[in-house]
């Protein structure tokens, strides 16, 4: 009979790649580096094959060892559930919060078909959100402060998971008057740094045309007011209709999509293999779909 894989040694590889380091994954799990080493060792030896290589920039999986992290990853996930739902008091138990961040525009667009799915799939923990622009959310992703964080990149290199994208369009007020013949656009934008901002000024400026901030914000809201006070125009993401009171403006470079990314820690790892289905946002989730075993997949 096979000797059992041990979850301690998993449980240090699968955080030696999170890190792309020994020494945090160390930290993380409060043991010393030369115990994790030693972990990697033994599975290493166990399995006859090398999962890590160390390189200039940090510690990555080998080709076999990523098959091998993804479906480490799995296991823990079942053992830690496994273990969760049976072990308390009674069925009245509660497990740990769960918190999820999200940008606005898909707080307001995205995350609210995503929430049911989210109470389906955790029901016996409170779920706690924060709003936030992407890079601050994927940092607190990755110090742990967030379980999961649902971001936008411009880049499909971004980190996370890509799961589908929003198309980037212009608007203004509908009473906003767009002058041709070389007359400066009133812009308003989100406070830098902001891709989405430098995109359109990008765009703007390859085709000719010379742009002015005339109003920022830190917020979606903030922009959303300045526009439809008639201060300016706008690129925003828009995943099925313009926001209220808007209007898409049309005869400006084409922006493009911009992609939806699910960044996940160790409270929601996905088990693997991945199901995934190409779905709308506005269906989502598929009915009678264990949304446990998905990442939403939006159509682009």
């Amino acid at each position: 009979m096979t000797e059992p894989l041990n979850l301690a040694h998993l449980r240090s590889l699968v955080a030696v790649v999170d890190r792309s380091s020994f020494t945090r994954a160390a930290q993380v799990l409060h043991l010393s580096q030369s115990t994790v080493s030693q972990h990697v060792r033994l599975l290493e030896r166990k399995v006859g094959i090398e999962l890590i290589v160390r390189e200039q920039r940090g510690v990555k999986p080998t080709s076999r060892g990523g098959e091998f992290v993804d479906r480490a990853r799995g296991l823990l996930a079942e053992h830690d559930e496994l273990v969760g739902d049976f072990a308390g008091t009674g069925p009245g138990r509660r497990r740990r919060p769960l918190s999820i961040g999200s940008t606005e525009h898909a707080a307001d667009q995205v995350l609210p078909r995503l929430l049911g799915a989210f109470r389906e799939t955790f029901p016996a923990n409170d779920l706690s959100f924060v709003l936030q622009r992407s890079m601050a959310l994927v940092e607190a992703v990755r110090r742990e402060d967030l379980d999961l964080a649902v971001t936008l990149a411009i880049t499909p290199d971004a980190p996370g998971t890509r799961v589908g994208a929003m198309r980037l369009r212009w608007v203004a007020d509908h009473a906003l008057d767009i002058r041709g013949g070389g007359t400066v656009l009133p812009l308003v934008a989100f406070e830098e740094p902001c891709p989405i901002r430098a995109r359109a000024f990008d765009l703007l400026g390859a085709s000719g045309t010379v742009a002015s901030v005339v109003a920022q914000s830190a917020s979606l809201d903030g922009v959303l007011s300045a526009v439809r006070a008639g201060l300016g125009l706008a690129l925003l993401p828009v995943a099925s209709e313009i926001p209220r009171g808007l209007r898409e403006l049309h005869g400006l470079p084409p922006a493009g999509w911009i992609g939806v990314h699910l960044c996940h820690g160790t409270g929601c790892r996905t088990p693997s293999p991945i199901r995934r289905r190409r779905c709308s946002a506005r269906s989502w989730p598929p009915p009678r779909e264990r949304p446990r075993h998905l990442l939403p997949a939006f159509a682009e």
